[in-house]
């Protein structure tokens, strides 16, 4: 994990006397550097369209942490990259990972997935390892589903509300969970971080002592 940069002896030619009962002394000192190599880190953003704000670039945080440790070595912001890469220069030879913060990127717009290739990066004695990390951004809305009712709520309403896209279902809510508003006099519930897209939802009800008639508004 080091390299021997000199040997220093006392006397020089490391060649001392003996006399008699006396001792005579040679002494050395070695000089050591420690092996270092550099990590590259390569960043690649998915699924945007958009250029990052400087405050974007600031909120996506790298950590450097040793992976025997776990101690943190270094930190950088994405706005210290340059063309999607940073360098982590003159560091001691052995195993690294990087943590990737996202921070406050495009909050409530887009879901962000991250991949990681070479998580554990090995850096040897005057190489450049690398290490890639892409974010994979989709982008999300929300859908609304109001429910009213032409008379009174039947007092055992068992209903509930399956969200598809492609006939799979994404997502079933039961009646229990919507909120009443006043205002409008419906139960609303709101589904938040869809993928942006086309969703059919299909109401199942099972009521029973109730004759149904339903009316779908878009």
């Amino acid at each position: 994990t080091h390299r021997l940069l000199s040997v220093v002896s006392a006397p020089a030619n490391g060649q001392a006397t003996v006399r008699g009962t006396g001792t005579a002394t040679v002494g050395f000192t070695n000089t050591y550097e420690r092996k270092t190599g550099n990590l590259k880190v390569k960043k690649v953003l998915d699924g945007i369209n958009e250029s990052l704000t400087a405050e974007q670039k600031e909120a996506m945080v790298f950590t450097l942490k040793d992976l025997s440790s776990g101690k943190t070595v270094q930190s950088v912001t994405y706005a210290q990259f340059t063309n999607g890469e940073y360098t982590f220069e003159n560091l001691p030879t052995g195993k690294y990972y990087v943590d990737e913060t996202i921070g406050n990127v495009l909050t409530g717009r887009y879901d962000v997935n991250v991949i990681v290739e070479n998580d554990e990066v090995l850096v040897e004695y005057n190489k450049t390892a690398e290490t890639k990390i892409t974010n994979i951004f989709t982008a999300i809305g929300s859908l609304q589903l109001v429910k009213t009712f032409g008379a009174a709520v039947p007092l055992t309403t068992d209903i509930s509300f399956e969200i598809r896209q492609n006939n799979q279902t994404v997502k079933t809510i039961r009646f229990r969970d919507f909120t009443y508003d006043n205002d409008s006099a419906s139960y609303r519930y709101t589904e938040n971080n869809l993928p942006t897209g086309i969703y059919t939802v299909v109401e199942q009800d099972n009521t029973s002592g109730y004759k149904r008639t339903t009316t779908v508004k878009i």
